[in-house]
């Protein structure tokens, strides 16, 4: 494992934790051990600036973007939930309609 392996692996979408598995499955000295964690603290560093630097460099978009969405969605939702209501008023009738014998959902039928 090299050092840049270390430092990228915040990066990417695997828990760290499997590479300290990886150093006590090789018998790792414990001097290269201690040269992992300030290997991994210089990743863990690196990381936090650069979600800190994106997060800044996007911050005014991304709450105006937030912003209208609250806006719309504040009509939106009831429309939603109105519009669901329908459709699912209209499949039971429609199912209703196809085969007059069934019941509702939960409800027992009443033919022996």
């Amino acid at each position: 494992m090299g050092g840049w392996t270390i430092v990228t692996a915040h990066f990417l979408p695997v828990p760290s934790l499997l590479l300290y598995a990886m150093a006590g499955w090789t018998r790792m000295p414990f001097w290269r051990v201690a040269v992992l964690d300030l290997l991994d603290l210089l990743g863990a560093l690196a990381y936090a600036a650069v979600v800190v630097g994106v997060g800044y460099a996007i911050g005014h978009a991304a709450v105006s973007v937030v912003t209208t969405i609250s806006h719309y969605a504040l009509g939106a939702t009831p429309a939603l939930v109105g519009g669901l209501a329908v459709v699912s008023v209209r499949r039971q009738r429609w199912h209703r309609f196809r085969d007059p014998r069934s019941t509702l959902p939960g409800r027992a039928s009443t033919e022996q």
